[in-house]
């Protein structure tokens, strides 16, 4: 089920990508699912990229932006597949890959990169799962 769901939210960012939008605010509580179809929900951070980069200041839940967004820096549409990767951690583990004692710790964990796939959470699934989930939470580098 894990698998269809993602693969609706990345078809979703697609659709909004080629049309050079990025949503921002990928996090559980802006993802509908209605009769098992995924829908995206609160675009009020979306923004429309201009030259390839998103300027000014976004906000989002600690736990599902991107080092990016934590350091201040140009946003991209990679911006989103961050998130959609740690949205897939999430649903695959039950476990946020970030979460800290308290905002200021999840941010730096973000901003460090501080996760990791080889957990007891992680033995159910393949090498691939954790390779595709490693591809999304890739760091861009400024």
């Amino acid at each position: 089920m894990v698998q269809i769901f993602v693969r609706q939210l990345l078809l979703a960012l697609k659709h909004m990508h080629d049309m050079r939008i990025a949503h921002l605010d990928l996090r559980p509580e802006t993802i509908l699912l209605q009769d098992n179809k995924l829908k995206l929900a609160d675009f009020g951070q979306s923004r429309r990229l201009l030259r390839g980069l998103i300027t000014g200041t976004i906000q989002g839940s600690p736990e599902f932006v991107s080092p990016e967004i934590v350091r201040g820096y140009p946003l991209t549409l990679a911006t989103d597949m961050w998130s959609a990767g740690t949205l897939t951690y999430v649903l695959l583990t039950g476990i946020s890959p970030f979460h800290g004692d308290n905002d200021n710790e999840t941010l730096a964990n973000v901003n460090n990169c501080a996760y990791s796939v080889k957990g007891e959470e992680w033995q159910p699934f393949t090498a691939e799962a954790a390779d595709f989930v490693k591809s999304l939470l890739k760091e861009i580098p400024a």
